[in-house]
C-alpha cells in the first residue's frame, strides 16, 4: 500500500465536523427546501407553504378514550366521504387520555378528489392526549394478527389492504412496525403525543450473549419500533407533537429510494436513541427538541438519513434544541448527530480494512460478489443543522459516524474494531463520494451526483445552556 493511500485512509477515518459558510447557509431556506417533490428523474417544482401554527378549528368527529378508537373515526370519515361523493379534509378531535391501538391513515380518493386528515389533540398540552401502543419490527405476523386483527374487521378496503399486507409477513420489519402509519397526502397532526411503548425486550431480536438491564431492555439488536411512519404521504405537517420510542422513532419514508416527498415539523419533541429520525424524504424541523435517550445504554445516533444523491434536500433542522434524558452515559459524548443510512446493502465498496477489498456490482444475483444497486449506492443521506443549540452529550469532534463501523472516541479517533460488510464512512458531499470510489469499477459515472453542495453540515451551532 502506498503512502498516499495510507494518508487517504487516515483522513477519511478521523472524526469530521463539516461547517456551512454563510453563503451556503443563505441558500437553505424553508421555501427552497420544501419546493421539490417526486422522482429524481422528474422532480416537480411545486412550491409549498405549510401551516406554521396550530389552527383554531372545530373537529367534525371527536374521539374519547374507551368509547371508540381513532381508527373507527378515520373509517367513519371515509364512509361519509364516499356517501357524499366528496373528498377534502376531515378534522378529528382527540380528547384527553390514552388512546390505544394502531392508527392507519390510508390514501383514499373520491372521484379523483383525495381525502386528507387532520388529527387535533384537544388537551392543553401534547401530553394530555396520547396515542400509545407496542409494536416492533421483529413481531411475528401471527402475533400481529392475534393482537390487532379485530381492530380492522370493519375497515375500508384501503385500510384493510394495509392491514393484510402487514399481517402476511413472517416478521413485520421496520417499515411495518409503527403506531401511526400515514399514506395520505396533506396529513396534519397537532398537539398530540404518539408513543411506541415497546420496551426493547424481545430476546429473539437480540444478539447472543447480550444481557438485558433491570427493566428487561436490551442495549443492542433489532429493536426497531416506530412511533410515526409517513409512508410516502406528501406535505405532512406535525405541529406541537411529541414522538417517543427508543430505536427508529420517526420514519419519513419516500415512495421509493429514488423519490422524495415533504414534511414540515414545528415545535415538536422527538426522543429515542438509535437512528431515531430517519428515512429518504425531505423534511424541515423548526424549533423542535431532539431528545437523546441514554438510559438503555445503546449508542445514540439522532438521525439516519438515506436521501438520494440527486434529491436536492434531506433533513434540515433550524433553531432546534438537542437535549438528553440526564442518564449517566450521556456524559461520555457517545451521541452523534447522525450516520448516513447505507440502505438496502449487504456488501460495501468502501473496504473492510486499509487493504480494502472492493465489491464489484454484477448483473447476476445469488452469487458472489454481492450486488449493490444504484439506488442503494446513491442513498447518500443529507442532513443540515442551522442555528441549533447542542447539548454537551454530542461528540463535536466526530458528530458524524460511520455506517456499520467501530465508531469514534470523544477526541475524534477511530475506535478499534471491525468494519462490517455494510461499512461506509461519512460522506460530506459529492466530492467525498467521488474520492472514495474513484478506483472502484462498479462506481459508474459519479458526475451525476448533483451539485457540489454539502450533504452534511452545521451553521452557527451554539451550546445548550441546560442540556438535560
Amino acid at each position: 500500500m502506498t503512502s498516499a493511500t495510507l494518508t487517504d485512509w487516515a483522513l477519511r477515518h478521523h472524526g469530521i465536523r463539516p461547517m456551512l459558510t454563510d453563503d451556503q447557509a443563505a441558500q437553505v431556506t424553508l421555501s427552497e427546501v420544501l419546493r421539490y417533490t417526486g422522482p429524481v428523474t422528474a422532480l416537480r417544482d411545486e412550491p409549498w407553504e405549510p401551516p406554521r401554527e396550530v389552527p383554531d378549528i372545530e373537529p367534525e368527529i371527536r374521539v374519547t378514550p374507551g368509547t371508540g378508537s381513532l381508527q373507527q373515526a378515520v373509517e367513519q370519515a371515509i364512509a361519509k366521504a364516499r356517501a357524499t361523493g366528496q373528498g377534502g379534509r376531515v378534522v378529528i378531535g382527540v380528547l384527553p387520555g390514552i388512546h390505544t391501538g394502531l392508527l392507519y391513515l390510508p390514501k383514499v380518493e373520491i372521484d379523483g378528489d383525495p381525502l386528507s386528515f387532520t388529527l387535533l389533540g384537544l388537551g392543553a398540552t401534547p401530553a394530555d392526549a396520547q396515542l400509545a401502543e407496542s409494536i416492533d419490527a421483529e413481531m411475528p405476523g401471527l402475533e400481529y394478527c392475534a393482537r390487532f386483527d379485530a381492530q380492522f374487521s370493519g375497515a375500508s378496503p384501503e385500510t384493510r389492504a394495509i392491514h393484510a399486507r402487514i399481517a402476511a409477513r413472517e416478521t413485520l420489519s421496520t417499515h411495518l412496525s409503527s403506531v401511526v402509519r400515514n399514506e395520505a397526502p396533506d396529513t396534519q397532526v397537532y398537539n398530540l403525543t404518539i408513543r411506541n411503548t415497546y420496551g426493547c425486550s424481545r430476546s429473539e431480536a437480540t444478539p447472543a450473549g447480550v444481557q438485558p438491564d433491570a427493566q428487561g431492555r436490551f442495549p443492542r439488536g433489532q429493536h426497531q419500533a416506530v412511533a410515526l411512519l409517513s409512508a410516502g404521504g406528501d406535505r405532512l405537517v406535525l405541529g406541537r407533537v411529541r414522538l417517543s420510542s427508543w430505536q427508529d422513532t420517526l420514519y419519513l419514508q419516500s415512495p421509493d429510494k429514488a423519490s422524495t416527498c415533504r414534511s414540515y415539523l414545528f415545535d415538536c419533541a422527538i426522543e429515542g436513541d438509535v437512528d431515531f429520525i430517519f428515512g429518504q424524504s425531505t423534511a424541515w424541523f423548526e424549533s423542535c427538541e431532539i431528545r437523546a435517550r441514554g438510559d438503555r445504554d445503546a449508542h445514540c445516533w439522532l438521525t439516519a438519513p438515506a436521501t438520494h444523491a440527486r434529491t436536492p434536500w434531506g433533513f434540515v433542522f433550524h433553531a432546534c434544541r438537542l437535549t438528553h434524558d440526564g442518564s449517566a452515559r450521556m456524559g461520555q459524548k457517545r451521541t452523534n448527530l447522525g450516520r448516513q443510512w447505507f440502505e438496502g446493502v449487504k456488501a460495501s465498496p468502501y473496504g473492510l480494512a486499509p487493504e480494502a477489498t472492493r465489491v464489484i456490482r454484477a448483473a447476476t444475483s445469488g452469487v458472489e460478489p454481492p450486488t449493490i444497486s444504484d439506488d442503494s449506492l446513491l442513498s447518500v443521506g443529507k442532513c443540515l443543522w442551522l442555528d441549533c443549540a447542542l447539548g454537551s452529550h454530542i461528540n463535536l469532534n466526530a458528530p458524524w459516524d460511520d455506517w456499520s463501523g467501530p465508531g469514534y472516541t470523544a477526541s475524534g479517533q477511530l475506535r478499534d474494531g471491525p468494519r462490517q460488510p455494510r461499512y461506509r464512512p461519512p460522506q460530506t458531499g459529492p466530492a467525498d463520494m467521488a474520492r472514495f470510489l474513484h478506483n472502484w469499477p462498479g462506481a459508474g459515472n459519479l458526475s451525476a451526483l448533483g451539485p457540489d453542495f454539502p450533504w452534511l453540515g452545521e451553521w452557527r451551532s451554539h451550546p445548550l445552556i441546560d442540556p438535560a
